[in-house]
């Protein structure tokens, strides 16, 4: 069997025959070349938006990277302290101060001495506050300022004309009681460190015990621990004293001394405190008690108690008014009578209210601030003189 292949011939077209195939062909070709070229410029649109976004991210990450940096570098300038001293000298003019201080003990004085600690805390608030100063006070003192000048009590051969030199009242009270026509020019209160004594919001007593009134000062008629005992008794609440006994030996101290064994079971001495004792003893005290006799020109325990959040209630003498806000920081009694209702509501008030007082009013950096404004008012009012 013999199989035989044939060449198969395509069939002959005709001219208009092969044109309409060759247009149709071309037709296909241009189509596919358009959308190859749509997809093309899709990809090229895409890549490119996405280029833009990554830069535009880019971008924003390295804007971000330099504000953190920025606020970073700031916030570690700021850390230690918003008013450390080498910003401050930018800002204020540095003073050269001079202060003198009470002979009798040295600055910062052990657990006592109201008018010797609140000149150490000036002291240090004023450096701190980048200015230089110079200290008159008794040897052994230990401060930051710049000089100590311990010359004993010959400071006071230096004098001073009473009548012409500025003074500075630690209250407004204080001017009622002195003598003579001084040239006071403004009052600006004591001020302790914000965070000498830490806020203590609910008191905590020993397993056992209640409630208690603390009594801080000296062992003095002055300053009346004999009324706090009555108080307290009447009140039928707890009192601690912690105190010095100054001037122990003499008939008053030993006359308190009897009443606190005549009511041990309600009144307890604690002896002299230093800072960190204070805080505990006046910081869990539903209240501090301030019963003085005389016009005290300003108790440093009354801003003491607030700093710990304890309210005061105290005797409406002296600068007691200025101090304690009534109805915020304390209360203010006349009468041994007023003085026992108060006691039994003490609890109501608001102990961060109370250090909130405290910090708004009453801090050495507040202090210190006012100072300076006297002192640069003086310095303009002298060149303007041409003194």
């Amino acid at each position: 069997m013999k199989f035989v292949l044939h060449n198969r011939k395509e069939p002959k077209l005709t001219s208009s025959e092969m044109y309409s195939k060759l247009g149709s062909k071309s037709t296909n070709s241009i189509k596919n070349e358009d959308k190859q070229k749509q997809l093309q410029n899709s990809i090229k649109s895409w890549l490119s938006f996405s280029f833009t976004f990554k830069k535009l991210g880019i971008l924003t990450l390295f804007i971000l990277f330099i504000y953190a940096l920025i606020s970073a570098l700031i916030e570690r300038q700021y850390s230690n302290d918003r008013n450390i001293q080498h910003v401050l000298r930018k800002t204020r003019h540095i003073l050269r101060i001079a202060l003198i201080a009470p002979m009798v003990k040295t600055i910062p004085p052990g657990n006592y001495g109201g008018t010797e600690r609140a000149v150490y805390y000036l002291v240090e608030a004023l450096v701190k506050r980048g200015h230089k100063v110079t200290l008159f006070a008794s040897n052994n003192s230990n401060t930051t300022s710049a000089t100590h000048v311990p010359s004993g009590n010959r400071i006071y051969e230096l004098g001073f004309a009473y009548n012409s030199i500025p003074l500075i009242s630690i209250s407004n009270d204080q001017r009622v009681h002195v003598e003579g026509n001084p040239n006071w020019i403004a009052t600006v209160h004591h001020g302790l460190p914000k965070d000498l004594y830490k806020f203590i919001e609910k008191p905590q007593v020993e397993t056992g015990e209640g409630p208690y009134l603390a009594f801080l000062g000296r062992f003095h008629k002055d300053k009346r621990p004999d009324l706090a005992i009555e108080i307290a008794v009447r009140a039928s609440i707890r009192l601690k004293l912690a105190a010095s006994k100054f001037g122990a030996g003499d008939e008053y101290v030993e006359n308190i001394m009897k009443m606190i064994d005549k009511h041990n079971d309600m009144v307890e001495f604690v002896g002299e405190l230093n800072d960190k004792q204070k805080n505990d003893f006046l910081g869990n005290a539903i209240a501090s008690i301030f019963p003085i006799e005389w016009t005290e020109p300003f108790g440093l325990v009354l801003i003491e108690s607030m700093a710990c959040g304890t309210p005061v209630i105290a005797r409406r003498r002296g600068s007691v008014p200025e101090v304690v806000k009534e109805g915020v920081s304390g209360t203010l009694f006349d009468t041994i009578e007023e003085a026992v209702e108060q006691v039994k509501k003490a609890n109501q008030f608001n102990r961060a209210a109370v250090r909130n007082e405290f910090e708004k009013r009453f801090t050495s950096d507040i202090m210190a601030e006012n100072y300076e404004k006297v002192y640069n008012k003086m310095i303009l009012k002298l060149k303007n003189e041409g003194t």
